[in-house]
């Protein structure tokens, strides 16, 4: 994994007024956690996490809940799986993006991407796909620009 993506990240954070904050006095059991306190956001990484892959994906489903706002507008269980839904899309989406302006257009072999992201449920399978597809023309050739979302 190269270390512009996970700059790239960074940055996200950096541009969103977000601080980057790691559990080693009080750790936590997720690999990330999204705070607020006292009107800053942190997102809070598991200092243990070595998988850069998995420390940006967190960094990136972290950042989707601070930028959403989600602390102040989830107030029952069921808008709180909706949230977490939609932080793994757009975490899906941002993950692609990244790669795509590093790398040039994603593969089309979705399981592996997958894979590659630790994505296991297939209800994202359509995620990816339709993110994916933004690459290709409709004859299945790679745009050589991209106008994505």
């Amino acid at each position: 994994m190269d270390d512009n993506i996970y700059t790239k990240a960074l940055e996200i954070l950096k541009k969103n007024h977000i601080t980057l904050l790691y559990d080693d006095i009080y750790p936590i059991k997720e690999n990330g956690k999204f705070v607020r306190a006292k009107g800053q956001k942190f997102i809070v990484l598991k200092r243990t996490l070595n998988d850069k892959v998995d420390i940006i994906l967190t960094i990136l489903h972290e950042c989707s809940h601070a930028i959403s706002d989600d602390d102040l507008h989830v107030i029952n269980k069921m808008q709180l799986q909706h949230a977490e839904y939609l932080a793994e899309c757009n975490k899906i989406k941002d993950y692609i993006n990244l790669n795509a302006t590093e790398y040039g257009t994603p593969t089309t072999n979705i399981p592996a991407l997958m894979e590659s992201m630790h994505v296991s449920e297939t209800s994202y399978y359509e995620v990816f796909e339709k993110e994916i597809r933004k690459y290709y023309n409709s004859d299945g050739s790679p745009r050589s620009e991209w106008e994505i979302d």
